[in-house]
């Protein structure tokens, strides 16, 4: 074995330690995940999903925490030298340069080479293990105990008492009466949502929308006749099979239910449907609107997220093509496939379509219109917002131009620019058939014609002539009849102090009959026509063609923005004498103004309203009379109305109320201490708020502020 072997050995061990060390930490990782999913299925209604993100959270924290990926390759040496003591204490020496290494180091080097060679390192890649495979199992049983334990049905009476209750559910005062003994209620979710069948002990439930639920109640005494009452109106008889009682309700609203043994019923259970939310369609590409210029590629890339709750079935596009303008304007209407195939309850995708415009037959003028829909597993579809893709019309020329500028701006015929941009184009089309001074001759042509082009176009900013056209080198340029520069003269004082009262025409910048700001994008408009003369001149058509279409689009924003308004007339009345006719009014006819509103009470919930006073001779500790228990009874009626529609909510009070007046009925107090915070609580959120009374203004607390408003009431 040589060095350089060596060295490699001790790497592979380095990196085998590393991903070993990672992975022994999933299993303490895993046992977490055990606990929090048979945490959450236990008391979140089944809810196994939360074990994946604990487990993978808790694997991170423990790799940042144990750090195995900091294993070093001076440590595996070290790891090394204390696991086989016939390397001697000398694998460090490896990891030394040769050229460093004295006589007696090069000489144990070779006999540690050899005694690798010798020597089987496979148990220095291992990890420790054992705590971890602990910790998995601890967890493990732990996670065992928690879905077990026999859950504790609700504190009622129905139920009875058992070995497995503890002793504050049973109920031995009526032990001729049947009782509960076990309770199995089983939810099949639809088919749309893809998840498994469960069944629970709990009689609150909660489910998705659409699922079948299936009640099996046992009792310890045999009963006459066992019945569902739903939302106190609805009435579900259950059917014997042998020793059970059993009946079946598909799920498609929230309400409450209670449980009737013969005549005696429950306290109210909570039957929440959770609907089927629609897809969600987000279109990330691209922006609502999109303007593509003349020369650009006709294509519109679009990209769509789409997220469902339980499953996603189907997406498309629906694109409408507008051409012409006017009455003449005509659609069509289609229907494009995003050619995605979603997989079974697949809840998340993301999409990319490329709509090709030529194909679609559109051309300049033609706007596009389209959006994205989607459908999910229980047909439920959504529609994104509306897009539209516009192909810009060059060629549109309005008559309004020609009536409202001051000057014709369309010079006599010459090559315009929409030409120049074809016989560039077709220049770089036919350059492979081309000698090398054919294409600089037609380059150089079309560069001609856009020199022309330019200066016609620069005779609307006063350019009546080029600089520098025809002037000789070195010759000095006159100032005016008999001066020229540097003749000794200083021309600048004659001007000083006349710019505010002259008009030069002689000024390119000042002979024009245009508006500022279209003076300022036909002066851009030159500058590109410029810059594309230049590139055609020296050869260079590829590199004109971005400048040609930026001088066409702003010819065209210079002709669209070419607009004269007349500002209407209007009544002028005429000016007022306020020395003769201010404050000569008669104001015995005078009267302050009143405003009278008259406010109607809220008459909603009277019941609740009437039993809000009662709750407080309750917190009192008075005893109740028969009236006071008919107000809570009144009550509970309005706060059970408002509890089948908001469960979660209003059910736990419905609960306490319920206890409450058993309470009084039997004429006893103190039986539950938090019921009457409980029903308050509920009966101030059915209430709606109370309007705002007119309140009289205060006064501020400062001197300077009392100051103020005297002298303003004054």
């Amino acid at each position: 074995m040589t060095p350089t072997e060596g060295i490699a050995l001790l790497d592979t061990i380095r990196r085998r330690r590393q991903w070993r060390g990672t992975l022994v930490l999933a299993l303490p990782a895993l046992g977490v995940a055990l606990l929090v999913g048979a945490a959450a299925y236990r008391w979140l209604d089944g809810a196994w999903g939360a074990a994946l993100p604990a487990f993978v959270a808790a694997w991170a924290l423990a790799v940042l925490w144990a750090k195995p990926y900091r294993v070093s390759t001076p440590g595996v040496a070290r790891h090394l030298n204390a696991l086989f003591p016939s390397l001697e204490e000398s694998t460090h020496l490896l990891l030394k340069p040769g050229d460093e290494l004295s006589l007696l180091e090069r000489m144990q080097t070779g006999r540690l080479l050899a005694a690798l060679r010798e020597t089987d390192v496979r148990p220095a890649t291992r990890v420790p293990h054992r705590p971890h495979l602990l910790a998995l199992l601890g967890g493990g049983l732990v996670a065992a105990a928690m879905l077990g334990w026999p859950a504790p049905p609700p504190e009622d009476a129905l139920f009875a008492a058992s070995a497995s209750l503890p002793a504050p559910f049973r109920n031995a005062s009526l032990p001729a009466k049947p009782r509960i003994r076990t309770l199995a209620v089983a939810i099949a979710p639809p088919g749309y949502t893809g998840r498994p069948g469960r069944t629970q002990s709990t009689p609150d439930i909660t489910a998705e929308a659409g699922s079948r639920v299936q009640w099996q109640i046992r009792t310890d005494v045999p009963a006459e006749r066992v019945a569902l009452v739903f939302n106190d109106r609805d009435v579900l008889p259950l059917q014997r099979t042998g020793d059970a009682w059993t009946a079946g309700r598909t799920i498609t609203e929230n309400g409450i239910y209670q449980i009737k043994l013969n005549d005696e019923r429950s306290d109210y259970y909570r039957l929440e449907a959770v609907p089927d939310a629609p897809p969600v369609v987000t279109v990330t590409a691209p922006e609502p609107y999109v303007s593509i210029d003349y020369g650009r590629p006709l294509h519109v890339p679009v990209r769509v997220q789409l997220r469902d709750d339980y499953g996603l079935q189907s997406a498309w596009l629906v694109a409408t093509v507008a051409k012409g303008s006017g009455e003449a304007v005509k659609f069509r209407e289609e229907k494009i496939g995003l050619g995605a195939a979603f997989g079974k309850f697949q809840r998340e995708a993301g999409l990319v379509k490329e709509l090709q415009l030529a194909a679609m037959d559109m051309a300049p003028g033609d706007e596009l219109y389209f959006y994205v829909e989607a459908l999910d597993n229980h047909a439920q579809a959504t529609r994104s917002d509306m897009f539209i893709a516009a192909l810009t019309d060059t060629a549109q020329v309005t008559l309004a131009d020609a009536m409202t500028m001051g000057i014709n701006p369309v010079p006599e015929y010459f090559r315009s620019q929409r030409q120049i941009i074809i016989d560039t184009e077709k220049l770089l089309k036919e350059r492979p058939r081309l000698t090398e001074e054919a294409f600089k001759a037609r380059s150089n042509a079309t560069g001609i014609d856009q020199k022309v082009l330019r200066l016609r176009y620069g005779k609307f900013l006063g350019e009546e002539f080029e600089d520098m056209i025809g002037e000789i080198a070195g010759q000095e340029k006159m100032v005016e009849s008999g001066h020229f520069d540097g003749d000794g003269h200083d021309h600048a004082d004659a001007m000083q102090g006349l710019e505010a009262f002259v008009h030069a025409h002689d000024e390119s910048e000042e002979a024009t009959f245009l508006e500022p700001a279209v003076k300022t994008k036909l002066k851009a408009c030159l500058a590109q026509m410029w810059e594309a003369e230049l590139r055609l001149r020296t050869y260079r058509p590829r590199e004109a063609l971005p400048y040609e279409y930026k001088a066409l689009k702003l010819l065209k924003e210079v002709q669209q923005s070419s607009r004269a308004y007349v500002a209407k007339t209007g009544f002028e009345p005429p000016p007022l004498k306020p020395g003769e006719k201010r404050l000569t009014g008669e104001l015995d006819k005078v009267g302050q103004p009143r405003n009278q509103r008259e406010y109607e009470p809220d008459r909603s919930f009277p019941a609740v309203r009437e039993a809000v006073p009662v709750l407080a001779t309750l917190q009192s500790g008075n005893p109740l009379s028969g009236a006071d228990v008919g107000r809570l009874e009144k009550a509970g009626v309005e706060l059970g109305a408002e509890a089948i529609r908001q469960p979660g909510r209003y059910l736990p009070a419905l609960r306490a109320l319920r206890q409450l007046i058993g309470e009084a009925k039997a004429k006893k107090t103190g039986g539950c201490t938090g019921c009457v915070a409980v029903v308050q609580a509920a009966f101030w959120s059915v209430l709606p708020p109370a309007p705002a009374t007119p309140q009289p203004l205060t006064r501020s607390g400062s001197s300077l502020g009392e100051l103020y408003l005297d002298e303003i009431s004054d």
